[in-house]
């Protein structure tokens, strides 16, 4: 089977001194080498895609609020548009206990095993609400912590998508196909999904779920490999220990998150035309005024916006693509990277 029983006599295994946790997840360790350095990645690959979807989420959150300021300004009392597009899919309201403005995001996620377990656990850690969390797993007694901190835990799909803002898929490929068609019932115009699927491109999400807000997030596993042998020793992990098994800090996740997220022009100008899930419906937009607040999330600073719009070719005027063209793109990036980085290490520390 693989197994080095000399190994694990020699190392005097004990029930006192080490954990059963560690122990599994030695026996887990596949036998190749190249798969066992791919399961050592899956830590920091989990963590990786957590950090980009609470990015993503954050940035929802204050586009739904600068929309909803903005719409409040333009009816005045008309108070029945507003609670329309406060609404949820499902006909039903979702207000802020906090503010008569701002409506608290809905997030769903299908899918709760590894990767889904790491994305709701990093919501609930920058402060989301866990009334805002609905959870849809084959096997919700398995989710006890989450449900013990408040979140929903079920197993109803189509319903999940039907009650909430933003989706999120953590299912394998083979099931992407059935979920897609029971999700898509509970969808409209003002939904965002985003999807942490391996080897399916925004292209295909989009078809497969019949809208043109879904995004799909990704890491470079390679990199993080890369980032995994050149790391420093963990001091928790045992002196033979191959480079894989060291740990990577917060901040070098941080920046494999955001450069992944924000990978080209194409990544960023599709997050944000997914971003305007957040904005449909508010009438007497224009089209260029609902990406300019959708971009306007990504950043602080409203001349950032203004110059990262058209760099990335979100203006009105065609993109060119001289020296002088690449160099503003990729220095848009670097920006719209920095911003996420400083975002979420405020919001994890």
């Amino acid at each position: 089977m693989g197994l080095d029983m000399k190994g694990l006599e020699r190392r005097s295994i004990d029930s006192s001194t080490v954990s059963w946790e560690a122990l599994l997840a030695k026996l887990k360790l596949p036998v190749d080498p190249v798969m066992a350095e791919l399961y050592r990645a899956s830590g920091p690959l989990k963590t990786i895609l957590a950090f980009q979807c609470a990015y993503v989420i954050m940035c929802c959150e204050a586009a739904k609020t600068r929309a909803a300021e903005r719409l409040t300004q333009q009816l005045g009392a008309a108070h029945e548009k507003l609670a329309e597009f406060r609404r949820l899919p499902d006909g039903s309201e979702c207000t802020s206990p906090g503010s008569s403005l701002a409506p608290s995001l809905a997030i769903g996620i299908i899918g709760c095993g590894l990767v889904g377990n790491a994305i709701a656990t990093t919501l609930l850690d920058i402060g989301l609400a866990p009334s805002q969390l609905i959870v849809s797993t084959r096997s919700p007694e398995r989710q006890r912590e989450l449900a013990a901190r408040g979140a929903l835990v079920t197993f109803d799909n189509e319903r999940t998508a039907a009650r909430c803002h933003v989706l999120i898929l953590c299912v394998l490929p083979a099931h992407l196909p059935e979920v897609s068609r029971a999700v898509r019932k509970g969808l409209t115009p003002k939904t965002l999904v985003l999807s942490v699927v391996a080897a399916v491109p925004t292209k295909k999400l989009r078809s497969l779920l019949e809208s043109d807000h879904a995004l799909a997030v990704s890491a470079d596993a390679a990199r993080v490999r890369s980032s995994l042998r050149s790391a420093e020793p963990d001091a928790a992990a045992e002196p033979d220990a191959p480079p894989t098994a060291r740990a990577l800090p917060t901040s070098t996740l941080l920046d494999h998150a955001a450069s992944s997220l924000f990978a080209d022009g194409a990544a960023c100008t599709q997050l944000v035309h997914a971003l305007g899930a957040m904005v449909h419906g508010v009438e007497g937009w224009s089209a260029e005024e609902g990406t300019a607040l959708c971009l306007d999330s990504l950043v602080d600073d409203p001349a950032d916006a203004e110059s990262i719009g058209p760099a990335l070719g979100l203006s009105a005027a065609p993109p060119a693509d001289d020296a002088a063209a690449v160099a503003e793109r990729a220095a848009a990036m670097v920006r719209l990277q920095q911003r996420f980085v400083w975002s979420m290490t405020r919001n994890l520390t």
